[in-house]
């Protein structure tokens, strides 16, 4: 097994896929993960002392992420920024009963709270699978270039909508969510070896979906 190495030769594909997708939305390369995260110690000073500038400090490190899960999952931009709020709203209600396990479990945490939202939604919207659109993506086209981009763009998104759901949910949480083995394995509660074979069978299924399209 290749493992999840984005330097691999074998992951050419995904590369390809991350660089689309980067160029979409103008987000950082997806194989330079953030490794900032809320700390136990900014937790503590909003849960103990509800001082509003951790609060803050929290918010802007996690709205990105939550946002950018929402809007890859969704095709409507006012049921994203709902979602978002609603899943910080749940966050808040909750925090207290939260027990931190380490840099990155707060929000693997948040994550989960996250994919009940959106879980929430779908069966109220009688969806019965995440979709992924281009609809989404949201960017101008202006010249040739362009033009390709946006074609291998339709066909990597509709190679993705092609895979098994507990697939297209592993690559979006580490290519798209940017989340670790070790959070994606807390949000889908499986081991950190579990989830690793499940990314390695997701990336392989989706370069021979890739290859039909």
């Amino acid at each position: 097994m290749s493992g999840t190495s984005k330097n691999d030769p074998e992951s050419n594909f995904l590369t390809l896929f991350s660089s689309y997708i980067v160029f979409s939305l103008n987000f950082l390369p997806l194989d330079k993960k953030s490794t900032v995260t809320v700390t136990e110690d900014l937790l503590n000073r909003f849960v103990l002392f509800q001082d509003k500038t951790s609060f803050e400090e929290i918010y802007n490190l996690l709205f990105p992420k939550i946002y950018k899960f929402f809007g890859f999952r969704i095709k409507n931009q006012d049921d994203t920024e709902d979602l978002t709020q609603e899943t910080f709203l749940v966050i808040l209600k909750r925090i207290k009963t939260f027990k931190f396990q380490g840099n990155g479990s707060f929000e693997a945490w948040c994550f989960r709270i996250a994919k009940n939202v959106l879980s929430n939604f779908l069966s109220k919207k009688k969806r019965k699978d995440l979709e992924v659109s281009l609809d989404s993506v949201g960017f101008s086209l202006k010249d040739e270039k362009d033009l390709e981009r946006e074609s291998n763009i339709k066909d990597i998104l509709r190679a993705l909508d092609n895979l098994k759901k507990e697939y297209k949910e592993v690559l979006l949480y580490f290519y798209i969510d940017d989340l670790s083995i070790e959070q994606i394995s807390k949000v889908i509660g499986r081991s950190e070896n579990s989830t690793k074979v499940l990314l390695h069978r997701a990336r392989e299924s989706l370069k021979k979906e890739f290859e039909k399209v």
